[in-house]
């Protein structure tokens, strides 16, 4: 009697399993498209867009004892190969390997991963987008340069640093996912994870693109997102498993 009890709870089950499976898909397809929508706006606001939104004269065109000190502390001598290095680290390394690092640990699991990596990445950089274009603080090499070289459209977009961001939010959200599934390669994507966002925030500043205020400001907006994002979307899905006595939901949100 228990076994045909068992099964007929297990045939009972089936049915909620699929359900719950076809609404954590449902959902998934939601958040990637409006993810997609996010990575759309970003892209015009790169291109097409970035002339008309962005100040032509600056807004925010003073610098400060502390910025200064920690500008003539970093920049190199060859500014042009530390902004060639922190793409590499922001827009190569950090989103290729901290989801590298996440398959690794769990190629079943991979998409529901990767999808508050990727919300995290694109939210944070469109609130970073936003703040460049209201603040309109100019680059320290716009105020040690030569007066007579001419004005660029990306001259006044320095505060915060886009690129800090990003590899910001990549690492804290890659961390965060794997610390809730508790995954073994944990301390390796943290590890992973700090390492390129504090040599993305450091280039940066000896590429003579940002203040020090303005990759600290970044790696702020990263962590939060990368923080909180994969909690407000409800990264994990739930599970439905049977059981003797019935069924048990489990999951996080």
């Amino acid at each position: 009697m228990r076994a045909i009890a068992v099964l007929l709870v297990v045939l009972a089950a089936r049915p909620a399993a699929a359900e719950a499976e076809e609404n954590v898909s449902r959902k998934r397809t939601l958040r990637l498209v409006v993810a997609g929508a996010g990575i759309a706006t970003y892209t015009l606001s790169e291109t097409l867009l970035k002339e008309p939104l962005t100040t032509d004269l600056c807004r925010w065109c003073s610098s400060n004892p502390i910025d200064n000190a920690a500008r003539n502390a970093t920049v190199w001598g060859d500014p042009e190969l530390a902004h060639d290095i922190s793409n590499g680290t922001a827009f190569v390394l950090a989103p290729i390997g901290l989801p590298v690092l996440l398959a690794a640990s769990s190629r079943a699991n991979f998409l529901d991963d990767f999808v508050p990596v990727l919300e995290a990445a694109t939210y944070s950089a469109l609130a970073t987008q936003l703040l460049k274009m209201t603040f309109g603080r100019s680059r320290p090499f716009v105020l040690f340069r030569d007066p007579a070289v001419p004005p660029d459209v990306d001259d006044n977009t320095s505060f915060p640093s886009g690129h800090t961001t990003l590899a910001a939010s990549i690492a804290v959200s890659a961390g965060v996912v794997a610390h809730r599934r508790g995954y073994a390669l944990e301390p390796v994507i943290w590890a992973t994870g700090i390492t390129l966002t504090a040599a993305t925030a450091y280039l940066r500043m000896a590429a003579d693109r940002h203040y020090l205020s303005d990759v600290f400001t970044g790696a702020a907006i990263g962590t939060l997102a990368g923080f909180f994002i994969p909690r407000l979307t409800g990264s994990l899905p739930v599970s439905i498993s049977p059981t003797t006595n019935g069924i048990v939901v489990s999951g996080e949100l």
